[in-house]
């Protein structure tokens, strides 16, 4: 991505987010809740088993608690802060999102443009960018193990595992083994959409092994926590949000019909016009295009700026 096209991605995200900080408070009940369970932690002093109402909190993970306390050793205890997070971690994406794009089409720097612009311009993820939840950290871990797993793919060898083993691991530590969901596939298919660059029988047993490694940096917390946060909250956060949540999936289950008047909203990206537009004015390629067309019809005028018959 060129500097431009950063700079203009940046600007518009600080525009939304600010926008979000300056407009509402913290909604309840989520944004609310979690400020809670980091100000607890923040009261307790305890990193490992976070509470809410001074009872062990086992819904989710404590990387995102965590960053909270980080920022308010720098900054102060506030509200901006813990909003802010996932702000953050949406740029991020954003930014991942054209180096995945690169990954894919090194050949067009305007696709690498474009994608990210293609995801800021989507409404919902807009919208959730500014939000208090876990989804920004756990789109960002996943978009850093697949393109971990992209290059592991071109590359061969050793290359891009260990960003896949970190990006599995955080986003355990983000909101739970979730991350496999996106991860997994992705890698396990690898033979298929790489274009025969991948020899299965080298490609699986690191696939296994990334995994787990991931798994194990979750563990690194999980294990202790249990074993802080007594017997309820172990089974809870070893069984209860991992094989529990498979056995009851989809907590928050609507009728099928409530969802469609959400999918239109849901889908709704830039016009792709506009996207042919902004790739090629943002990528390198497309402004030096632009310039040698533009140079093109200069050498067609004379001196006096008059063009030639």
């Amino acid at each position: 991505m060129s500097r431009r096209a950063a700079l203009v991605l940046a600007a518009l995200w600080a525009l939304a987010v600010a926008g979000s900080l300056a407009a509402r408070p913290a909604w309840p009940i989520d944004e609310t809740r979690y400020l809670s369970v980091g100000w607890e932690m923040w009261q307790r002093g305890d990193l490992v088993v976070p509470h809410l109402n001074g009872t062990p909190y086992s819904d989710k993970p404590p990387l995102l608690f965590w960053l909270m306390q980080a920022g308010w050793s720098v900054f102060g205890v506030n509200e901006w802060w813990p909003r802010l997070v996932p702000s953050l971690f949406a740029l991020g994406s954003l930014f991942l999102m054209a180096r995945l794009a690169r990954q894919l089409w090194p050949d067009r720097k305007d696709v690498a443009a474009a994608a990210p612009f293609a995801l800021l311009g989507c409404f919902f993820w807009s919208f959730f960018s500014t939000v208090l939840l876990f989804d920004m950290l756990l789109a960002f871990f996943a978009l850093l193990a697949i393109s971990g797993v992209v290059r592991a793919s071109r590359e061969g060898g050793p290359a891009g595992w260990p960003l896949v083993s970190l990006g599995i691991g955080l986003g355990i530590l983000a909101k739970g083994p979730a991350i496999l969901v996106p991860v997994v596939p992705v890698a396990f298919l690898a033979p298929w959409w790489s274009g025969g660059s991948v020899r299965p029988a080298r490609w699986y047993p690191r696939v296994l092994a990334s995994v787990a490694g991931g798994i194990s940096i979750g563990l690194a917390w999980a294990i202790p926590a249990a074993l802080a946060g007594g017997r309820d909250y172990g089974d809870a956060i070893l069984w209860g949000q991992t094989a529990g949540r498979v056995a009851r999936a989809f907590a928050h289950r609507r009728p099928w019909g409530w969802y469609l008047p959400f999918l239109p909203v849901l889908a709704f990206p830039p016009p792709p016009d506009i996207l042919a537009a902004v790739g090629p004015a943002l990528s390198e390629d497309g402004r030096a295009k632009a310039g040698d067309e533009t140079y093109g019809r200069r050498d067609q005028r004379d001196p006096h700026g008059c063009a030639h018959d």
